[in-house]
């Protein structure tokens, strides 16, 4: 008898109606993780979050699932979420939960990199490598080496944009606006090239998120299929390499060397004969285009999500301009890092729009190690995809009271509160593998935000979708923060 003869209709239904109740008893009868509460089916399959990580809503759905469910909650058959900041310590203070499989879609250069290193096997040999390479160059110690980087390609460049916005009233998008300063500022930093694109266009940030996008649907969708389903970001993502190389080519022929980042990485792929290259050319473009898309985006939705909370609550806004007029006393002084780094109120709008708009959108992932480990009463076992996740840590009732409210002041606290609030609060992550570039991207937020409050009076264009989306940042999602400018005379 042939296979065709085999798979009649009836013989196809009873294969599958075998498989899915095999998966119903094995992941919501026998499993492990059958006493996690969650919503039935998320037990049973992936998908349903799949597709909520592929639209960029997965974010809500999870908090809210800890809003139905508690502290513990199952999101697929294998990923638990959990909502305790002493677990978040627990977890993220040792290399001993290795980073889960969502990272293997940010290997951008073909191998892993500072950002998606799991730390699997030896894996944590080469991530100790990378890191001693890439971290003296964004220490405190350096910030005054990348302060005039901040001002020269960013900080200055935009201002003189605004400017021109503010004298022909035209409107400004300002999403687009602090992508392309952010940008250039790590083409400073990564490169020793500012990009310049406040002031002539490219298509590298469309490149970029392009591969970002790509890097989350490989976890989705899977690695197989999506080459031939999404063809366009394929084509961002090698557009984006060739960028890299080319820049990297640039930086190697002018032969200028900077005690940068870069620079060290450049030395460990030059070796003598016979001697084997500690990094290879692909792997100093991974490590740059991690740096490049982690310092781009992190501060532009970041300032972007600022700006448009101050204009939708004006009072605040009235509140930053009055502490930075006190300090500060001409709309035209070039502002730096040292003038504002202690504002009170600035420092808690910014910190207030972190929570409320965490950066880490993609909920960071660790794998339960051998031996299992017990969260909230549960026993996980190895294996299990573990998700401490800044958002609904960021917005717990107990500790933000109307967690969805944008509220500066309540930064305004007595110490005791605060180190509540602090310990529930890691926009940049925390730990062992916390970003590196943190420092930066604060003097980046404090002085080009207090720069630009300073300077201008602002009010909202109405029509933008706010709406985050939730991807490897959060980001509005219509792209779009649309407002006009006047100078301000005093």
């Amino acid at each position: 008898m042939g296979l065709s003869a085999l798979l009649t209709t009836e013989s196809v239904l009873v294969l599958a109606a075998s498989y899915c109740a095999y998966t119903y008893i094995s992941n919501k009868v026998v499993s492990p993780l059958r006493k996690v509460p969650g919503r039935w089916y998320n037990a049973v399959s992936s998908i349903p979050y799949n597709i909520l990580l592929m639209r960029g809503e997965q974010l809500e759905y999870v908090d809210q699932l800890h809003r139905e469910y508690g502290p513990v909650v199952r999101v697929t058959p294998d990923i638990i979420s959990v909502a305790d900041a002493d677990v978040a310590h627990e977890v993220y203070r040792t290399h001993k939960f290795a980073k889960g499989p969502i990272y293997d879609g940010f290997d951008l250069a073909g191998g892993p990199n500072l950002f998606s290193m799991r730390n699997l096997g030896d894996g944590l040999s080469e991530f100790k490598l990378r890191k001693r390479l890439m971290a003296p160059a964004f220490t405190l110690s350096a910030l005054p080496n990348l302060e005039p980087m901040v001002e020269r390609a960013g900080t200055l460049p935009l201002l003189r944009a605004l400017d021109k916005y503010a004298e022909s009233g035209e409107t400004a998008n300002m999403m687009n606006l602090f992508m392309r300063a952010t940008f250039s500022v790590m083409g400073e930093v990564s490169f020793g090239k500012s990009f310049n694109l406040i002031e002539q266009d490219h298509p590298i940030l469309e490149w970029m998120a392009g591969m970002l996008e790509l890097s989350v649907l490989k976890f989705a969708v899977g690695p197989l299929a999506i080459e031939k389903l999404f063809p366009h970001l394929f084509q961002c993502h090698k557009n984006t390499i060739e960028f890299a190389l080319k820049a990297i080519k640039e930086r190697r022929e002018r032969k200028d060397a900077r005690p940068d980042a870069l620079q060290r990485y450049l030395d460990a792929t030059d070796v003598g004969p016979g001697e084997v290259a500690p990094l290879s050319e692909l792997d100093v473009v991974g490590e740059v285009l991690v740096q490049m898309v982690a310092g781009t985006d992190t501060a532009a939705s970041t300032l972007s999500w600022a700006v448009h909370r101050l204009l939708a609550k004006p009072e605040t806004l009235e509140r930053l301009q009055a502490e930075l007029d006190e300090v500060i006393p001409s709309p035209d002084t070039h502002i730096t890092h040292d003038m504002v780094a202690n504002l009170p109120y600035l420092n808690a709008v910014l910190s207030e729009t972190l929570r409320v708009h965490p950066v880490g959108a993609g909920e960071p992932q660790r794998c339960v190690p051998e031996g299992g480990f017990t969260v909230g009463g549960y026993f996980l076992p190895a294996g299990t995809i573990l998700m401490p996740g800044q958002y609904p840590l960021h917005h717990l009732d107990k500790v933000w009271p109307e967690p969805f409210e944008f509220k500066p002041e309540r930064w305004l606290v007595g110490s005791e509160e605060l180190h509540e609030m602090k310990r529930h609060f890691f926009p940049f992550s925390m730990g062992v593998r916390a970003c590196v570039g943190r420092h930066l991207a604060w003097m980046e937020l404090r002085v080009m935000l207090a720069s630009i409050v300073r300077r201008y009076d602002m009010a909202r264009v109405p029509g933008d979708d706010m709406t985050p989306k939730y991807q490897l940042v959060v980001r509005p999602r219509g792209e779009q923060v649309s407002i006009t400018l006047q100078r301000r005379t005093c």
